[in-house]
């Protein structure tokens, strides 16, 4: 009997993606015992979900007698292979073995890891077909639309999945929504948003526009009790990188502003409800700014007005990309008046003057990374990394105490994955990590510009914070879904620019050492 007539064939593709939409519809929600064991049991998720995708993976294989090898030839996927390759050596050569493996307590992020986000990717590169992308990217807005009004209900102190009883008292400001702490949900809020502002950008039906807007000002107002400066600079990024495509029409760049507009008027309702209601925190810095009344009114108006002006005259949005370009220049002559001549900008200093107090004294811990990379490393460390995960041995002890004293606790990592990945992975992981990301936005932003959205919020936002398995592993398959349904395209000149670029940089690191 023909084993197709039952579709025994497709059964474990199917399967494929069904795990794949377990990694990112209910990996996000899942929520064992509370915030204590957050990390472990999505973890354990994570480990289930890619055995099951494996397995689908090598079932499929079997039967068709294949391997659909086409689709991974690809700088992305060498650049991956390469960095898995890396991190594999440096656990052999890492003084912990047991945490390079299995990663910290908190963070998961070790060996295990990051095979099990590579093997989501390949699985999702290869079995994924291009009609099912949609179908997880919207499976995906879902979730995150649901952990967003969690979010919001716990801000204001409303606990419908019962997960504060695990957490002291003098503890619970650091909690916020299923996926953990201001850092991890202000991230994938903001690749959520990504993925919601490019499909409203997109969208041509009126039901279309009105769902993938409303998700868009859902997404990008959890951004608020997120409380995260970087989320912030994240959802910038992504609006940029849509005005600025070449090729966008006046009436889509009105969406974006009248969806920020609408993201005014969430601040503005949310100001008045944080003087009503008791919350868990206070709003710092851009959120607390956007909540102002005040701040919030004029940004509406201004918003609004430039949504109606470029939805009547089409041909103003020629004017997008230089405002972006000329609002970029300010913001670099800011910096460096602050840092350079010593210009007081009043309260835009406490973001804009780097020192050891700066991004939550992450001045200090970068400072002391860097330092420690430059002068305690060996040439081999320097070059593949002390392992992953192996940060926290190389800022505690030794500097334990002053961090507490400025802080308030300890850090166990660079709250800067790229810093993360240069000391764990050294120069060469960077270089595959850095390429690895690059070519999938590169692939994405022609096959899939949804999930190259999120991955430039994700990229963005990776600069000032860490990761966990319901933020990273979400990531690693929407940069399989940039390649998903499309076959292997030659690598253009710009992504072998961009290699010798990073070529370049890795020797800057790696030379002096040899001489």
């Amino acid at each position: 009997m023909d084993e197709n007539q039952f579709g025994l064939r497709k059964m474990p593709q199917l399967c494929a993606q069904c795990c794949a939409l377990a990694l990112v519809f209910w990996l996000p929600l899942y929520l064992n015992n509370g915030y204590v064991k957050l990390i472990a049991a999505k973890t354990t998720f994570v480990y289930l979900a890619v055995s099951l995708c494996c397995a689908a993976a090598v079932i499929e294989m079997l039967l068709s007698r294949s391997v659909p090898a086409a689709k991974l030839r690809t700088a992305g996927a060498a650049a991956l292979l390469g960095w898995c390759a890396i991190s594999i050596f440096s656990t052999v050569m890492a003084r912990d073995r047991h945490t390079a493996v299995y990663g910290l307590n908190g963070r998961a992020n070790g060996l295990l890891m990051l095979l099990a986000c590579s093997a989501a990717f390949f699985v999702t590169v290869l079995f994924v077909e291009k009609k099912a992308a949609d179908f997880l990217m919207n499976g995906f807005l879902l979730s995150a639309c649901l952990v967003s009004v969690i979010g919001w209900l716990n801000y204001f102190g409303c606990d419908p999945l019962d997960v504060y009883y695990s957490i002291q008292p003098e503890q619970r400001h650091m909690f916020l929504s299923t996926i953990g702490n201001i850092n991890f949900f202000g991230t994938f809020a903001v690749m959520a948003a990504g993925v919601s502002i490019e499909k409203l950008m997109r969208a041509e039906e009126k039901r279309d526009t009105l769902l993938y807007g409303a998700a868009s000002v859902l997404l990008c107002s959890a951004l608020i009790p997120a409380n995260s400066d970087a989320a912030w600079l994240a959802l910038a990024a992504v609006c940029a990188a849509i005005l600025c495509r070449k090729k966008l029409a006046g009436k889509c760049a009105a969406r974006l502003f009248g969806m920020c507009a609408l993201v005014c008027v969430c601040g503005l309702l949310a100001g008045v409800m944080i003087r009503l209601v008791p919350v868990i925190a206070p709003l710092r810095t851009i959120s607390a700014l956007i909540a102002k009344p005040a701040a919030a009114a004029a940004g509406g108006v201004l918003c609004a007005a430039t949504a109606v002006l470029l939805y009547k005259k089409e041909k103003a949005v020629r004017f997008v990309r230089p405002a972006i370009l000329v609002l970029l220049c300010v913001a670099v002559l800011a910096v460096f008046a602050v840092n350079v001549l010593d210009i007081s900008l009043g309260a835009a200093d406490g973001m804009l003057r780097f020192g050891p107090a700066w991004g939550s004294n992450r001045g200090y811990v970068w400072g002391r990374l860097l330092y420690v990379y430059g002068d305690e490393l060996s040439p081999l460390q320097k070059l593949f990394g002390v392992g992953p995960d192996g940060v926290n041995a190389l800022i505690n002890p030794h500097y334990t105490d002053y961090i507490k004293a400025m802080n308030g606790s300890t850090f166990d990592s660079a709250h800067n994955e790229y810093l993360q990945c240069l000391l764990c992975s050294g120069a060469a992981g960077l270089l595959c990590c850095c390429a690895f990301w690059f070519c999938a936005v590169r692939r994405g932003r022609k096959n899939e510009s949804a999930a190259a959205a999120a991955l430039i919020g994700y990229c963005t936002a990776s600069f000032f914070s860490i990761n966990m398995p319901a933020v990273l592993v979400p990531a690693f398959v929407l940069a399989g879904l940039c390649y998903a349904g499309g076959d292997a395209e030659p690598e253009k000149k710009k992504t072998a620019a961009a290699c010798a670029v990073l070529c370049a940089l890795l020797c800057l690191f790696v030379i002096p050492e040899i001489l």
